[in-house]
């Protein structure tokens, strides 16, 4: 995939299309102004151009067999944009066991097979009857 990154794009294109090619997967972005342990995932809305310290524009070429940790470096180290990979489904979290060298491909099917044990636990809602 390319991530095509500059300071008039927002938090929520970055995030779109990083999903449509790894839909199980999200970019969390932070504030790259903001010590890291005390800054909060930045909205959607937000323009890249507020939450960057090196405001280079380009394109990076993101692949599946690329790690967790690759990814969030290459973004960094490049552009200047604190991101994170997450799961897409609210909730879940990856620990450090489930993430250290784990590809996005491994994490995709990781976050897909929790999505199918924690769909396979839902019953079906029984139709209500007027007596």
């Amino acid at each position: 995939m390319l991530l095509e990154i500059d300071d008039w794009r927002t938090v929520g294109d970055l995030q779109y299309r990083f999903n449509k090619c790894f839909p199980y997967l999200t970019l969390q972005i932070f504030d790259a102004n903001e010590d890291r342990s005390l800054s909060r995932p930045m909205a959607g809305g937000t323009l890249l151009e507020l939450v960057r310290k090196v405001h280079h524009q380009g394109v990076l070429s993101i692949k599946s067999w690329f790690t967790k940790s690759e990814v969030e470096h290459l973004i960094r180290e490049n552009f200047g944009v604190v991101a994170k990979v997450v799961p897409a489904h609210e909730g879940l979290e990856f620990s450090r066991k489930d993430c250290n060298q784990a590809t996005l491909a491994e994490l995709s099917l990781t976050v897909a097979g929790w999505q199918s044990q924690f769909n396979a636990k839902l019953k079906p809602v029984e139709e209500l009857v007027e007596i």
